[in-house]
């Protein structure tokens, strides 16, 4: 509708869409639209509509003038009260420029002065869309040349499922395999790696992180872990992800011990996560990966069943 020029979009959903008999999509429509959009994060919007119809715009360079001044003194505004949204607008001001064939502006805010402040590097790209998180990353990249991986890799911890992947990515694209890897078995082994970080592992499931994926991640995706934070999104996921994958716990406990799957068992029969169908449906999932724990788990049944029958004072038959 934007493209067809008769249609006047607006940047809020609740708002009209508006009808012109006249095609608009020259410097006055654009215009109108950036003037009117309340905030840096919406005007970054209209920026952004701006620089995919440059083409159609016979009065770019008048258009970027303005738009880019604008931003400019608005991205000073934000940079330290919201500098996600600050480096939001600093992407769209370079990409109008560079369409429009315009130079820096003297004095204008740059990438290196929003990543010098004392922000925290993981909670910052969690504020961005995802569509920028790759720009962001090659941005800090560049304006931290020698010490970038390091911050990189100390945030894996701390973002979502999806931003773990991306840094991961960006990383050993970079020739640092080695230390991604080290970092993940070493929060996994003393069991301090994040719901989102485990998220991404298990769902991953990557070779070249074989020799991690085992009885070690499967004890700390199980659901006593989980339930210490199941009021937040992020275990929420997890369970799920426990629930939809029919073969992680099957690929995570492939080379466990017998007594390691047990101590799982034990744990998914006590906690409080999962409800008992879904309880019985992965006890199902581990008796037919792993056999042997057949009896264990009939017996932990039976036990079970003749305390609950005491307690309500029900008689019970005989623990066999």
């Amino acid at each position: 509708m934007k493209k067809d020029g008769h249609f006047q979009v607006p940047i809020k959903k609740t708002d009209p869409v508006v009808y012109q008999v006249q095609k608009c999509r020259c410097k006055t429509g654009f215009l109108g639209e950036f003037r009117a959009a309340k905030g840096l994060k919406a005007r970054v919007a209209v920026a952004s509509e701006i620089v995919r119809n440059a083409h159609d715009l016979l009065d770019l360079a008048a258009v970027a003038n303005e738009v880019t001044a604008a931003l400019n003194t608005e991205i000073a505004s934000y940079l330290r009260t919201q500098p996600a949204v600050a480096l939001e607008g600093l992407f769209a001001r370079d990409d109008l420029r560079a369409m429009a064939g315009l130079a820096p502006g003297e004095g204008e805010t740059t990438a290196a002065q929003i990543w010098s402040q004392d922000v925290k590097f993981g909670a910052l790209m969690e504020a961005l869309p995802a569509a920028k998180h790759r720009r962001a990353l090659d941005s800090f990249k560049a304006v931290n040349p020698e010490r970038w991986h390091e911050s990189v890799r100390g945030a894996m911890n701390t973002v979502s499922a999806r931003l773990c992947r991306e840094f991961a990515n960006l990383l050993i694209q970079e020739g640092k395999f080695n230390e991604v890897k080290e970092t993940i078995a070493r929060l996994i082994s003393q069991h301090t790696a994040s719901s989102e970080l485990l998220h991404w592992v298990a769902k991953d499931r990557n070779d070249a992180f074989a020799d991690i994926l085992g009885p070690e991640v499967s004890a700390r995706c199980s659901p006593p872990w989980s339930a210490t934070s199941s009021t937040s999104g992020a275990p929420t996921r997890l369970r799920e992800f426990i629930l939809d994958d029919p073969e992680l716990l099957a690929d995570l406990t492939a080379a466990a011990d017998l007594e390691v799957v047990k101590d799982l068992t034990r744990a998914l029969r006590l906690t409080s996560v999962f409800d008992d169908m879904d309880k019985r449906s992965l006890l199902a999932r581990l008796v037919k990966s792993h056999p042997a724990v057949q009896s264990f788990v009939t017996g932990e049944q039976t036990r079970q069943e003749v305390r609950t029958h005491r307690l309500v004072g029900e008689p019970a038959t005989p623990e066999r």
